[in-house]
């Protein structure tokens, strides 16, 4: 599931990073949103990540970088190499769409229909495109949407930038996107139309917000950051059921398979959303907890 959150995989893992953080159980110092994981004396890193960025983001970091020519594993969420695309708008043909010739206003009530059609025309899309697509596809298109008329673009993701830079390392998914869109196929009707009228909602905020979240993740300012998501998520009191499943669910089945991983003194370095990372059901906060020793760098 930064925040919330090739096209497709960026709006979908967007959205899913920008839904929700925990408060801290710790105060963590640093200037990166980058950790170090020790294990027996092989570092291996996790790198917070936002999907979609503008290009003036770059160059990062020194200490990303380092990290990064130092590792040997390049660990994901899901693989979006560039050479993956007609894979990956194959697999949304088959799991966007209604299968049983029902249309997206079947799935909604008719005041939520009209608020989503009023908001497709403000971004200059007609909902009648969008007639078969279901309502967790259209919630992340208006994501989407909404950030790249800020100037960010899925291309300057600083996963993208790391996958297609990583080509001669050994790319490990953690999910992939099957898994990611399987989330929301498996939620009720209602629970996706709350997440769709969610997402209108914030999309309002989103300009007065989204840079100064970039700017915390460039300083590296983790309560920052809690402080943006955390009023998210009490904004949001009746998706809280949806929040369990796309984050913190997912993060206790991410830190198993990257604590495997760094016990396999692989050199790893870790790329998932930046919500994902930081909170008390965060990764960080996990592998503490199971014992491994991290610091922010």
């Amino acid at each position: 599931m930064y925040m919330r959150k090739p096209f497709l995989r960026s709006i979908i893992i967007l959205t899913l990073c920008l839904t929700i953080l925990s408060v801290l159980p710790f105060h963590l110092n640093g200037k990166s949103f980058l950790w170090e994981v020790n294990y027996n004396g092989t570092k291996s890193y996790l790198l917070g990540s936002i999907h979609m960025m503008k290009e003036d983001i770059f160059p990062l970091k020194k200490e990303i970088e380092d990290a990064f020519s130092s590792s040997k594993y390049l660990v994901v969420e899901a693989d979006i190499s560039s050479g993956k695309t007609a894979e990956l708008l194959k697999l949304t043909l088959e799991n966007a769409n209604y299968k049983d010739k029902t249309i997206l206003k079947d799935h909604l009530t008719e005041k939520t229909y009209q608020i989503v059609k009023k908001k497709m025309d403000e971004l200059g899309m007609s909902i009648d495109y969008f007639k078969t697509f279901k309502s967790w596809f259209v919630a992340m298109t208006i994501t989407s949407m909404e950030f790249m008329k800020l100037g960010f673009n899925p291309n300057f993701g600083i996963d993208k930038y790391f996958i297609e830079k990583g080509k001669d390392k050994n790319i490990v998914e953690l999910e992939g996107m099957k898994f990611q869109m399987d989330l929301f196929n498996n939620f009720t009707d209602k629970e996706n139309e709350s997440f769709l009228l969610s997402t209108i909602n914030e999309a309002s905020s989103l300009g007065k917000n989204i840079d100064k979240m970039v700017k915390a993740w460039k300083d590296g300012a983790v309560d920052k950051m809690v402080e943006f998501v955390n009023e998210d998520r009490g904004n949001n009191s009746d998706m809280e059921d949806v929040f369990k499943v796309i984050i913190e669910k997912r993060n206790l089945k991410m830190s198993e398979k990257i604590s495997a991983l760094i016990k396999e003194e692989k050199k790893c370095f870790v790329i998932v959303g930046a919500a994902h990372l930081i909170g008390k059901e965060g990764v960080v906060n996990l592998l503490v907890n199971m014992g491994f020793k991290i610091k922010q760098i």
